[in-house]
Parts: structure tokens; C-alpha cells; sequence
């Protein structure tokens, strides 16, 4: 019995010394890392090491870049992988572990201990400061002493560029992003931050903004001009040439200090008006029925701008200050349509050629005839040309040397050539080669039939294009 006792008794005092083995053997192994039930962050780090957990922890880093907005809403990215972003833990994990007993690693075990822990932000803060000047906000409107306001003439008029306002103060903006960065923050709006300020005013500047303030209420005034199915826009570009100055070009104030209007400068706008938008005398290339296209040297009709009476209702408006007005100008002599197209779509064609007629009215062809025009060979040529209809009668006689004939349908378009019925004429001889021997004085004759429906359709200032 004794020897069975003392049997179990080695074996008790084997299974302790087996188990207290055990037990310092644990605690030689958490002696290299953290013990049980410890938790940091949520991350479970029993028997990794300092470098094991810290390692984890930072892959939780969700900071990926910040945006930097300027005062005007540009955006700027910074992405933290280019500026060797990461979070350390190291620190506070060697902390923790110092104060943890591997000996105690059971009681660990019964109770686990939590900890929350804030990394030290690390990143290089030379790679955020060069990313950073590449931003165009880094760039311009920087604030600078040497700064100031300066009134400029541009081809849109003049512009008052003033760089004493919100300027970007460098180091301001620097620091910034600097500590935004370090506080993870994803935006950062630079006006709110306090990266703008203004300069001192100077006496220099403040002529600078009187002057301002005068030119840009001269040049205020705009006209819009119907020029046909266009818009000409008289603007700050247009206006501020009429500013009065003297020889050596500087302007030239009333006696209250306001700037004067040079009324020469406004005549030679109009001027350039007519000479661009005129087309009385002006060459025409016409592209006729039959798809040519034919150079028109004479004309008389088109639209002719009366360039004095136009300047002094300019004139007149700007200092009355009617400015913004949609305006048709003045013209001497105005044709049915006004801009580049002044025919349009409603004209008479006579190709002298071909010896026809064509009617259209807005673009649509209505009527088209033989005619015959002026004899040939008796130097009676009808002329090639563009003129409108200035006078339409009924039942009228057209009296010449030695000749007088009765016409139903008399449409004159320049000087005593018209088109009109010719009822002495057989049918067969319109639209044949009559015009070479036995053609008319210089009129173009019509069939009456055809006259009649042509005088119903026309009127006063309907254009007329003849040529061969």
C-alpha cells in the first residue's frame, strides 16, 4: 500500500513540476512579445512583437490624400503615399509592453487588457512643401510689399489690375497644410484658414482707383447694333479710344475732373461702320440660277450708312447716358435687307445671257420668263448691274427719242431702265437672241401676261440683278 502511495505521490509531483514548467515556459515565450488577453485597437496581439503589431495597426491607416482648396474653388491633391505618410506606433506599444509582467501572463489570461492607443503621424515635410509649389495658387496673386494697383489698357478696354487684395500669404498657406496633414484631415480651404490678407493701401493707390472709378464709368456705355441678322456689340473695347487726350497721350479732365469725350474719335467709328457694312457701289459676286457665279461691278442698290448723322446720335446718347440700347443706325439710302446679305431672298434675276427672267421670293422661285433686253448692236445694251425698283406705275407711256409706247406695267429700276410689257413683241421673240438686232432701248421687255403677275408680286425697293 505504502508503495502504491508513494507512487502517486511522484506522479502528483511530476504533473506539478511538468505544469510549473509549462508555465515559466509560457512566460519565457511572452517575454518576447505581448502577453495574453492583451488587446491594443481592437487588434489582438498576444505573442506578436513591438514590430509585429505595429506593423498591423498601420495598415489600418485609411488617410490616403488630402484636397487643398483655394479662394477661388481651384483644388489641389496631395496624395500621402508621395509624401511617405504612415502612422507609428511604436512608442506607446513599447509602453505597453513595458509594463506588462510575462510571470503574470494567467492573470492576463482571466482578465484581458484593452488599450486605445494614438499613433505619431510621420511624413516628410520637405516632399508636402515641393508637391505644394506646384500648385498655380502658390504662383500667382502671392502677397508681395511690392504689389500694387495699376489701371491698364487691354484690347477689351481698360482693366483695373489690383494685387493688393486676398493675396496668398506663402508661410501661412505652408503651415497649414502642414498641420493638416498631421491632424489627417482630408480638405483644407486656404481663405478659411486665414492664408489671405490684404496690403496696406498707398497713396499711389488710391489715384489709382480714382482714376478706376472714372475710366471704367466713360467706358460703361454700350450700344448693340442691328446690322441684319447680325449683332455688332459697341463696347468697353470700342468706347475707351474716344477718351480725350492731348499730345503726349494723357487724358485731359473738365473742370470737375471728369474725362472728356473726343467726338472725332466717335465719327471715325461710324466711318469705319459705313466702310465695313456699306454695299452701294461695292462689287457683287451673285451666284445665279444656273449655279455660276458672277462678279457684279456696278451698283445702286444696298444699304448706305449716314456716318455724320450717326455719329451725333452717338454722340447725343453718350452724354445723355442711354447706354444698352439695340439700335438700328442711320442710313442715307437702306436696302430691304441690311447685314452682308442685303438682297436676301426676294429678288428679280434677268440673265442678258440666256435672255430669261427669274422671280424669287424668299428663296423660292415663283415666276420665270423669256424676255428681251436692250439692242446690241445699236449700243442699247441694258447694263449689268444690282439696282432696287424706286418707281411702279400702271398704264404709262415711256416716251425716248423718236419713239413713244404705250406699257400696262411700268417697274423702273435705274434711271429710265425699267421692265415692263411689250405687246408689239410676237411671243417667239422672248427669250431668243432677239437683244442682238432688234432688242429694246436699254428696258427689259415682258410678255404682258408675265408684267402683270410680276408687278403684283414686287415693290418699291424690290432688287434687281441683271447680267450677261
Amino acid at each position: 500500500m505504502k508503495k502504491v502511495f508513494a507512487g502517486i505521490g511522484i506522479s502528483c509531483i511530476g504533473i506539478v513540476l511538468l505544469l510549473v514548467g509549462a508555465y515559466f515556459l509560457l512566460a519565457y515565450y511572452y517575454s518576447e512579445g505581448f502577453t495574453c488577453g492583451v488587446w491594443v485597437n481592437g487588434i489582438y496581439c498576444t505573442g506578436f512583437n513591438v514590430s509585429d503589431v505595429n506593423e498591423m495597426l498601420a495598415k489600418k491607416n485609411d488617410y490616403k490624400k488630402i484636397d487643398i482648396i483655394d479662394k477661388d474653388g481651384n483644388v489641389f491633391t496631395i496624395n500621402t503615399e508621395d509624401v511617405d505618410f504612415r502612422l507609428e506606433y511604436t512608442e506607446e506599444l513599447k509602453k505597453i509592453k513595458e509594463k506588462q509582467d510575462p510571470l503574470m501572463w494567467l492573470q492576463y489570461y482571466m482578465e484581458p487588457c484593452r488599450y486605445e492607443v494614438e499613433p505619431q503621424i510621420v511624413f516628410s515635410e520637405e516632399k508636402v512643401l515641393a508637391l505644394l509649389e506646384d500648385a498655380d495658387f502658390m504662383r500667382t496673386g502671392i502677397y508681395d510689399v511690392k504689389n500694387t494697383a495699376v489701371v491698364k489698357w487691354t484690347a477689351d478696354g481698360y482693366v483695373l489690375e489690383d494685387e493688393t487684395e486676398e493675396l496668398l500669404i506663402k508661410w501661412k498657406a505652408q503651415d497649414a497644410v502642414l498641420e493638416s496633414v498631421a491632424n489627417r484631415e482630408d480638405v483644407l480651404h486656404l481663405y478659411e484658414a486665414g492664408c489671405y490678407g490684404d496690403l496696406m493701401k498707398t497713396e499711389e493707390m488710391n489715384q489709382a482707383y480714382a482714376l478706376w472709378d472714372k475710366i471704367n464709368s466713360f467706358q460703361d456705355f454700350k450700344v448693340t447694333y442691328r446690322m441684319g441678322n447680325e449683332l455688332l456689340a459697341l463696347d468697353e473695347g470700342d468706347v475707351c479710344k474716344w477718351i480725350l487726350r492731348d499730345e503726349t497721350g494723357n487724358f485731359i479732365f473738365d473742370e470737375n475732373g471728369n474725362l472728356m469725350l473726343d467726338e472725332t474719335k466717335v465719327h471715325e467709328y461710324t466711318k469705319a461702320l459705313s466702310d465695313k457694312y456699306d454695299t452701294v457701289g461695292q462689287p457683287r459676286t451673285f451666284k445665279t440660277t444656273d449655279g455660276r457665279e458672277v462678279v457684279i461691278e456696278f451698283s445702286k442698290y444696298g444699304n448706305d450708312l449716314d456716318e455724320i448723322k450717326e455719329a451725333e446720335k452717338l454722340i447725343e446718347a453718350f452724354y445723355n447716358d442711354d447706354s444698352g440700347r439695340l439700335r438700328e443706325p442711320v442710313y442715307k439710302l437702306k436696302a430691304k435687307n441690311q447685314g452682308s446679305d442685303d438682297i436676301g431672298g426676294t429678288y428679280i434675276e434677268v440673265d442678258m445671257t440666256a435672255q430669261r427672267l427669274y422671280f424669287y421670293k424668299d428663296y423660292e422661285l415663283k415666276l420665270e420668263s423669256g424676255v428681251v433686253t436692250g439692242n446690241m448692236r445699236l449700243h442699247h445694251d441694258t447694263p449689268a448691274m444690282i439696282a432696287p425698283i424706286y418707281f411702279m406705275q400702271r398704264n404709262r407711256v415711256l416716251r425716248g427719242d423718236n419713239y413713244a409706247s404705250f406699257v400696262y406695267y411700268w417697274m423702273a429700276f435705274y434711271r429710265g431702265y425699267g421692265l415692263h410689257d411689250a405687246t408689239w413683241r410676237r411671243e417667239s421673240e422672248f427669250g431668243a437672241d432677239t437683244y442682238l438686232r432688234n432688242g429694246s432701248h436699254g428696258c427689259v421687255n415682258l410678255p404682258k401676261a408675265v408684267a402683270a403677275e410680276l408687278y403684283d408680286y414686287v415693290e418699291v425697293g424690290t432688287p434687281v440683278i441683271t447680267y450677261y
